[in-house]
């Protein structure tokens, strides 16, 4: 009975016969709907040898929206191997039609097919063979509409990751379709980067579709907006690829071909005519934007490519994608577009803005790529670009005050929490003289104020005060350095940015000692949810934190950069601090935080209006809340006797349900807007 034929399928043959008879006739599309509903696994087997070839001859010629079809193949070829579909189709030809098909229903069919090649070194070879499919795949990638470009190009990219002739960790698997893990993986034969970069149609095909200097065969004419979206969608490829075999993207393979597109005769290649040639950002912001997002990406990846060579994590330092943006001076124009206050290049505030949001978020990816480059890192001017970037910082932040951010505010809290903790503390503080009481109020995290209205401080503040996360503190280190010398080794950044993260929440609290009761009104703020949300997280933050303690005798720092010894510490305050998050959410004057925690979530269930939205939001916040508590619950278990009655306390909260024990007409928080 399982194996029974669909009750639709001897329809199905009448209606191809009558179209295969009439190509103007037409297939009925409830039919095939009905029928596609009808395969289920036990009976798609015995229809494949006869039902694939027919759907697939009826296919070019069908006079009708082939989608309904084409869903019908892709349920049949799925138990397929790649090798087996080649069969059925008699060769590449079918798949070359499907490609340059204009309907994409037609062409994501092809893909579906090339997409188990993909997952096998040896099916990408052959693949690899098809001239004329790699070609068609990189035509489609480059003018095809978004839904199918997209799709193909997470398919040339698994193409080129399953073809790597090295060997991969799970970090070069990321982001891809293929399997993440690189265990009893097959390496590439490396035919498909060949293709690519040693056969000169296909690698021409990179440039005439994307330079706004080549006009279109056909029409003779450059179409601008087509060209761009090529662009966009090569430089999307590019960090993979580059994370992979950076040294091939940047050799000249056929200088002739280069030569025609502005490139230096045999000494750039592919990456530098994407960087330095291709685009024009003078009249083009959404491309200005692109590159700018390019340079992140490329940095980004190429940082995780120093950590495959060494099979250990990241260097904090550089990486060679990082020293060729600095090379050609991409990485200090990013920097300047951030830094500069002239805009004068810029023809509108609107494109002012952009740019400096832009080159914002990349400096956020460079700070927290490299950290190490940051802080030794100098201008064209000599000096030091984190001293910069924390000067323009404190100029911005000052201006925050409480009300809703500016759109670029929220990408210069991005940066804030990007970069290193050790200089967001102020400076001048000299071990050798007494750490000023009034310099709490320099540091950076002091020029923000918490307010209901703005959830990104609470979020940006719960970043820095929580310190390195579990993974950073646990990672090695293997330096990079562009002369091909390690840096020294020096495990102990984490340490000092948990210290650093402790001191900078110590100052927060010297300048401002009712934050923490206000971060506690807010988070009882349940009709402004996320600010509540974010409360709550801020709390967490510092339940979690995993502190070290300020060194003691001489001040400690990086690159000029000083973290207050102990004793400094002990002078601002007068007497010991808490060593760990616990501790200072412990301390007397902040007990109304654990009395919060432990209260009975409020709900909105009481009030007109019933539960719909607002009731959603009070169990969200209910649910955050929990969680804080919980993880105060586990820190509790390491904390001495003194804290039994708390122990106790937060237990019994932990015992009552969700919702149980508020009273009647709970109170909803409000606050002054």
């Amino acid at each position: 009975m399982a194996n029974r034929p669909p009750a639709a399928l001897d329809e199905l043959h009448k209606g191809l016969a009558r179209v295969k008879a009439d190509p103007r006739d037409h297939l009925d599309p409830k039919l095939l709907d009905r029928f596609r509903a009808q395969l289920i696994g036990p009976n798609i087997a015995p229809l494949i040898p006869s039902l694939v070839p027919e759907l697939l001859s009826v296919l070019p010629t069908l006079n009708q929206d082939p989608e309904p079809v084409t869903l019908i193949l892709r349920v049949l070829l799925e138990p397929l191997s790649f090798t087996e579909i080649l069969d059925y189709t008699g060769g590449p030809t079918l798949l070359v039609e499907a490609l340059r098909s204009p309907l994409a229903s037609i062409n994501l069919l092809a893909v579906d097919v090339l997409r188990k090649a993909a997952r096998s070194p040896s099916n990408t070879a052959m693949v690899a063979g098809m001239k004329e499919v790699v070609s068609e795949l990189l035509s489609v990638f480059f003018l095809r509409d978004t839904d199918v470009s997209s799709v193909v190009g997470h398919l040339l990219k698994d193409f080129m990751v399953t073809d790597f002739p090295e060997a991969l960790t799970s970090v070069d698997m990321g982001g891809t379709g293929l399997s993440n893990s690189s265990e009893g993986r097959a390496r590439g034969q490396g035919l498909m980067w060949r293709r690519w970069f040693d056969d000169p149609e296909i690698y021409t095909i990179f440039f005439t579709l994307t330079s706004l200097d080549v006009p279109d065969p056909q029409t003779g004419q450059v179409d601008k907006r087509q060209r761009t979206v090529a662009q966009a969608r090569l430089l999307d490829l590019i960090p993979r690829l580059a994370s992979l075999d950076l040294p091939r993207l940047k050799a000249s393979h056929f200088p002739e071909v280069e030569a025609r597109f502005g490139l230096e005769y045999e000494k750039e290649g592919l990456l530098d005519y994407a960087v330095l040639h291709m685009v024009d950002t003078s009249d083009d912001l959404l491309m200005y934007i692109t590159l700018v997002d390019f340079y992140g990406s490329f940095i980004r990846l190429s940082s995780e490519v120093v950590a495959r060579a060494g099979s250990t994590p990241a260097s904090r330092y550089s990486s060679p994608a990082l020293d060729y943006l600095i090379t050609t001076g991409r990485h200090a124009q990013t920097c300047s577009d951030y830094l500069s206050s002239d805009a004068s290049h810029a023809r509108t505030c609107l494109e002012a803005s952009v740019r400096r949001v832009r080159s914002a978020n990349y400096l956020a990816i460079y700070a927290s790529t490299y950290p190490d480059h940051l802080l030794t890192a100098k201008t064209s001017g000599d000096e030091l670009l984190i001293t910069e970037v924390v000067d323009f910082l404190h100029q911005e932040l000052e201006e925050v005050g409480t009300g809703p951010l500016e759109a670029h505010t929220s990408y210069d809290l991005h940066l804030l929490v990007s970069i290193p903790r050790l200089a967001m503390l102020p400076r001048g503080a000299d071990p050798e003289s007494e750490f000023a009481v009034d310099a709490a109020s320099e540091s950076l995290p002091a020029k923000l104020e918490i307010a209901v209205a703005n959830e990104d401080v609470l979020k940006t503040l719960a970043a820095i005060f929580h310190g390195p996360t579990e993974e950073e503190s646990r990672s090695a280190e293997r330096p990079y350095h562009s002369d091909g010398e390690d840096w020294e080794l020096d495990p102990g950044f984490w340490d000092l940015e948990a210290a650093a993260a402790r001191v900078l929440c110590l100052m927060y609290t010297y300048h401002d000692p009712s934050w923490v009761k206000r971060v506690v009104t807010i988070a009882e703020t349940i009709v402004m949810t996320d600010a509540a949300l974010a409360a709550i997280g801020l709390i967490t933050a510092i339940i979690t934190a995993e502190w070290k303690e300020a060194p003691y005798g001489n001040g400690v720092g990086r690159h000029g950069f000083i973290l207050p010894v102990e004793g400094q510490v002990l002078n601002v305050f007068g007497k010991p601090q808490p060593l760990t998050g616990m501790e200072f959410l412990l301390q007397q004057e902040n007990f109304h935080l654990v009395q919060y925690l432990c209260r009975p979530p409020q709900t909105f269930a009481n009030l007109v209006g019933g539960r719909g939205d607002s009731e959603s939001a009070a169990y969200r916040v209910a649910v955050a809340k929990n969680d804080a508590l919980r993880a105060f619950h586990k820190a509790l278990r390491g904390m001495p006797r003194e804290y039994n009655s708390v122990k106790k306390m937060v237990a019994q909260a932990l015992n009552r349900p969700l919702f149980g024990g508020s009273e009647p007409g709970a109170k909803v928080a409000t606050m002054e807007m």
